[in-house]
């Protein structure tokens, strides 16, 4: 799924914004060849298991190398800075057409003193939303694939993406800790499904 929801974003660009494109555009790009190997090793796994200790050895060298390769491929991310809407609003810009003000929190994993920024964008923004900041100055919407809820487990406010998602209700996992939350807000299950159904 996470190939899907990577080619769908990069898609939607029509370009490759701050690697993605490169990493995940086909099914010969770096990152979709390392992912479709684990997955075949995690499958192989619950038949084929190791039988001895130096196939186990030799299985879990195979994977790790896999892993770092991955990681390797993966490193773009780290140019990318998660950011969370908190409000926005249409102002003027320079050229008389409208531009949108927002002030964002900058996600940081299990910091909960996220720093407050602001930012302006000619594209539209919506208050609420997970956006990547990519390379300093495009502003990517991961909504609904991320949403930022507050935590029913420890009250936090998380980051979290969709888990599984059904008719009535989606199932939410925090990415920082794990914590479960169940969402049946009508606009994001709409736009799951919207998402999700073009995939």
């Amino acid at each position: 799924m996470a190939l899907e929801v990577a080619s769908s974003v990069s898609n939607d660009l029509q370009s490759d914004i701050g690697g993605l494109g490169q990493a995940f555009g086909d099914a010969n790009s770096p990152a979709v060849a390392l992912f479709g190997s684990l997955l075949e090793e995690r499958n192989r796994i619950h038949g084929d298991y190791p039988k001895s200790d130096f196939q186990f050895r030799q299985r879990l060298g195979e994977a790790e190398g896999i892993l770092r390769e991955l990681l390797d491929s993966l490193s773009f991310l780290a140019r990318w800075e998660i950011r969370y809407s908190e409000s926005i609003e249409p102002i003027e810009g320079d050229n008389g057409k409208p531009d949108f003000y927002g002030t964002f929190r900058i996600l940081r994993g299990d910091n909960s003193d996220w720093d407050l920024v602001e930012q302006i964008s000619s594209s539209p923004l919506y208050r609420g939303r997970a956006y990547a900041l990519v390379d300093g100055h495009i502003l990517l919407d991961l909504h609904p694939y991320l949403v930022v809820r507050d935590c029913p487990v420890c009250g936090a406010l998380e980051v979290y993406y969709p888990n599984s998602f059904g008719e009535g209700e989606a199932n939410l996992k925090s990415i920082d800790r794990g914590h479960p939350q169940v969402c049946s807000d009508d606009g994001i299950l709409r736009q799951l499904r919207s998402a999700f159904t073009s995939l």
